[in-house]
């Protein structure tokens, strides 16, 4: 049996990214792509062998800015800026 999920991560600016735990994206010395912050907060689910239900593992954030989209002449949904999140203190889950 081996471990499948995700982890989720907040840059110090609060753009929330999401990743395979195998792709080992989140680690040290990482830095977000949009801004160049470095990591404030992760987060791991647990989805191996039908874990007890992964959205449950999933932590509530709050979001402070709303992700901005618009249509481009092609009718194509583009996001023209990310969603911001407040980051969870230290032991608060979401």
């Amino acid at each position: 049996m081996s471990f499948e999920g995700y982890e989720m991560a907040l840059c110090a600016t609060g753009h929330l990214f999401e990743d395979d735990v195998y792709s080992g994206g989140f680690g040290e010395g990482w830095t977000c792509p949009l801004c160049g912050a470095p990591k404030a907060w992760s987060h791991t689910v647990d989805q191996t062998n039908g874990a007890d239900d992964p959205d449950a593992q999933r932590p509530e954030l709050t979001a402070v800015q709303e992700a901005v989209f618009e249509v481009c002449n092609l009718k194509h949904r583009h996001m023209i800026r990310p969603a911001v999140y407040k980051i969870p203190e230290k032991g608060e889950e979401g």
